[in-house]
């Protein structure tokens, strides 16, 4: 299935196995929790204080930390916002 991810510059198409696209609150609220943990050094710099993620953050976290091996979550296609892409599962960065 595929889903959005909305940054402020752009989209990211992203494939995923069904049961993610069908629960992707679920799954925000989880990459949330992950991402904003000050000890988490893949997306908080300490000299800046600001934590730092796009499309491919969120990717490498569901497949490290979500999926199983048999399972994979890729981008297919990166750009401009477009409203074409309505119907799919978004998350909003």
């Amino acid at each position: 299935m595929k889903i959005n991810l909305v940054f402020d510059y752009g989209t990211d198409v992203v494939e995923v196995p069904d049961f993610v696209g069908e629960n992707v609150k679920k799954y925000r609220e989880r990459f949330d929790k992950w991402c904003f943990d000050k000890n988490n050094k893949t997306t908080f710099d300490r000299k800046t204080g600001a934590f730092c993620y796009d499309g491919s953050t969120f990717v490498d976290w569901l497949n490290k930390y979500e999926l199983q091996d048999n399972e994979k979550a890729e981008i297919t296609e990166s750009g401009p916002y477009d409203l074409n892409r309505k119907g799919r599962p978004t998350l909003f960065f």
